[in-house]
């Protein structure tokens, strides 16, 4: 609570609402300089459990810690 407290607004949000990107559907040029030189970035998407795919891999991480998440497969 007291690093919190004591964090700024942009670590705040990101603490709060941690970012989340797909691995299972990362292209093969994320990580690697494009044409121009500059590193192509995965994208991001909206951290919600219900956006997840069963048979994905998601990397969560808010400035601090990383974890991988990979939601379990539920039978219907």
């Amino acid at each position: 609570m007291r690093q919190l407290k004591s964090s700024g607004v942009s670590a705040t949000l990101r603490h709060l609402y941690p970012r989340m990107l797909a691995v299972h559907t990362l292209p093969d040029e994320v990580g690697f300089p494009d044409e121009r030189g500059q590193l192509v970035l995965p994208r991001l998407m909206r951290t919600s459990y219900s956006r997840m795919e069963p048979h994905g891999a998601y990397l969560v991480e808010n400035g601090e810690h990383a974890r991988v998440e990979v939601p379990e497969r539920r039978a219907n």
